[in-house]
C-alpha cells in the first residue's frame, strides 16, 4: 500500500513538530507574503483571515527597513515581544513562518527550531 502525503499535510506535520518541540510555543503558521494562510497550528482560537492579514502587514515594512538600513532585499527574522508573549516572523522567500509564544520564551531555542523547520518547509514547498 502506498501512502501519499500532500504538501499541505507535510507542512502541517512540520508545524506540529515545531510547536511540540518547545514548551513555550503556542502556535506556528506559514503565511504567504500576501496574507494567505498556507497552514497553521495553534492552541487557541484566532481568525485565520485576520491573523494572515496582520502578519502580512508586518512583512512589508520590515522588508523596507532592511532595504533602507542594510541594503538587503529581505529580512531573516522579526521578533515582537510583549508581556503576554512573543511573535517571531521568519522569512521563507515567498512566505513567512510565524511562531506565537507564551511569556518569557527561550528565543534562542525557538529560533534554532524555526531554522530547522524553515529548511524543511522550503523543501516541501518546491
Amino acid at each position: 500500500m502506498v501512502i501519499i502525503i500532500t504538501r499541505e499535510e507535510e507542512i502541517q506535520k512540520l508545524l506540529m513538530k515545531l510547536k511540540d518541540s518547545v514548551e513555550s510555543v503556542k502556535g506556528a503558521s506559514v503565511i504567504s507574503k500576501r496574507g494567505l494562510i498556507i497552514s497553521m497550528v495553534f492552541d487557541f482560537e484566532i481568525s485565520s483571515r485576520m491573523f494572515g492579514g496582520i502578519a502580512a502587514s508586518i512583512v512589508g515594512p520590515t522588508e523596507r527597513l532592511a532595504n533602507t538600513l542594510f541594503d538587503e532585499e529581505t529580512f531573516s527574522t522579526n521578533t515582537i515581544e510583549t508581556e503576554k508573549g512573543s511573535a517571531i516572523i521568519m522569512d521563507l522567500d515567498v512566505s513567512v513562518l510565524v511562531v506565537i509564544t507564551k511569556p518569557n520564551p527561550n528565543i534562542g531555542l525557538i529560533l534554532f527550531e524555526m531554522e530547522k523547520t524553515a529548511k524543511n518547509i522550503m523543501e516541501a514547498m518546491k
